[in-house]
């Protein structure tokens, strides 16, 4: 099974977003995924517009909240929205991050007949600025995401998205130090920034790579990772 994970980049300020649409399905079905994490989908009608795209390809359930957009040709199972309590500051770069609110989906699903729960999140942007009082943020976001893991039953758990921080700062070792494995730390999203990781638990796999980076689609590499 093939999953991907891409900040498709569709925020409500994109003047040729609708014009995007047709190539980031086409990108999306020539690596043949599986399940697909999509992030920065903020209107419904774009999550429309890919999911109607995508079912032609053998598709057949999806879940969409905020602007997060999680399509499989499996059945996904125990579909769950949240948003995180802690948001930063209306009145810093988290501005944009208080006022739409950022969040994240877990859903099951099975392979092989084993359970596997994967969770979808977009943690605080701010720019992504690694200052101390957005690192804090989304070191409360993380933990956020982990205690709805631990409460949720299955063994096998991925969580993937774009979390706007870099390896090695707080909010990344939260997710270490509670036994999850970074799986892109042989890739890099750009030449210059590492901000979408698939980590995962209890799980044997050869590691994510990048599945495609075309920058007229979106300024984010797209991750892929085989289960």
């Amino acid at each position: 099974m093939l999953i991907l994970c891409w900040n498709c980049c569709l925020p409500p300020w994109s003047i040729n977003r609708r014009q995007r649409l047709p190539g980031i399905i086409s990108a999306i079905v020539a690596i043949f995924p599986d399940i697909i994490c999509l992030q920065e989908v903020f209107f419904k009608s774009d999550a429309t517009s890919i999911v109607s795209g995508l079912l032609a390809y053998g598709f057949l359930d999806f879940f969409y909240f905020k602007d997060l957009l999680i399509v499989s040709k499996t059945k996904l199972s125990a579909k769950k929205g949240g948003i995180f309590r802690k948001q930063g500051s209306i009145f810093s770069l988290a501005a944009l991050d208080v006022l739409y609110g950022k969040g994240f989906q877990t859903v099951q699903f099975l392979d092989n007949n084993e359970p596997f729960f994967l969770i979808n999140t977009h943690l605080l942007s701010a720019l992504a600025d690694d200052s101390l009082k957005y690192q804090k943020v989304r070191k409360e976001q993380v933990k956020e995401i982990c205690e709805i893991s631990e409460k949720l039953y299955s063994w096998k758990k991925i969580i993937m998205g774009d979390f706007n921080f870099q390896p090695h700062t707080s909010p990344y070792k939260v997710l270490i130090e509670l036994g999850f494995i970074d799986t892109t730390v042989k890739e890099n999203t750009t030449a210059t920034r590492h901000l979408d990781f698939i980590f995962q638990q209890n799980i044997h796999s050869n590691g994510a790579r990048i599945a495609f980076f075309d920058n007229l689609l979106s300024d984010h590499a797209a991750l892929a990772i085989s289960l």
